[in-house]
C-alpha cells in the first residue's frame, strides 16, 4: 500500500507486546512526555498498530492528550479484518475502547496471512516521519523488524526504553 497521509505531521508508535508492568506508569510518562514534544514539534498524527502492550498504551496515551490538543489525531493500522479476535478480557475492552476513539483506520488486509504484522509495521513507517519505539535492543521481532525498517528510511527513532543507551534518531 502506498503513502496515503502527510508522513511530514505523522509520528508512528512500535514497542513489545510484553513489558514489566509495574513499571507502566514511568513507561507512560516518557511516552507521553515524547507524544507532548512531538506535537510540539508539530506532530498531529500518531500511528498505532493497535498491538497488545505498547501500541495499546500508546493509543491510550494519545486519546488521554487529545483532551489537550484537540487537533491531535489517533491512527489505527490494523494488520487483517479480525485481528482483535485474538485479543480477550480486559486486553479485548481496552482496544475496542481505542478504536472507538479514532480519527481514522486503516485495515490492511481482509484475512491473515503469514507477513501481515510486518506489512502492517511497513505501512507505518512509511506513513511517518518519526518513529516513537519502546524497544529493549534485542534483535528479534516485529519491533526490531520496524526499527530496521525504519532506519533503512531515515526516519529518526526515540526510544524511550529505560534501560538503553541507544540513539537512532
Amino acid at each position: 500500500m502506498k503513502e496515503i497521509l502527510d508522513k511530514t505531521i505523522t509520528a508512528a508508535f512500535t514497542g513489545h507486546r510484553r513489558f514489566d508492568y509495574r513499571q507502566k506508569d514511568a513507561i507512560k510518562s516518557r511516552l507521553r512526555a515524547t507524544v507532548i514534544e512531538s506535537y510540539e514539534q508539530g506532530y498531529r498524527n500518531f500511528i498505532s498498530g493497535f498491538a497488545q502492550g505498547f501500541d495499546l498504551l500508546a493509543a491510550e496515551c494519545v486519546v488521554e492528550l487529545k483532551a489537550l490538543y484537540p487537533d491531535m489525531k489517533l491512527i489505527a493500522a490494523i494488520p487483517y479484518t479480525g485481528h482483535s479476535s485474538f485479543l480477550f478480557g480486559y486486553t479485548r475492552q481496552r482496544y475496542n475502547h481505542m478504536i472507538a476513539h479514532c480519527d481514522k483506520t486503516f485495515t490492511l488486509s481482509d484475512h491473515y496471512f503469514d507477513r501481515c504484522f510486518l506489512a502492517r509495521d511497513e505501512f507505518m513507517v512509511r506513513n511517518s516521519s518519526r518513529l516513537i519505539a519502546f524497544f529493549d535492543g534485542r534483535n528479534r521481532g516485529g519491533t526490531f523488524y520496524t526499527i530496521k525498517y525504519a532506519r533503512h528510511r531515515n526516519i529518526p527513532i526515540y526510544n524511550i526504553y529505560p534501560q538503553t543507551t541507544m540513539n537512532y534518531g
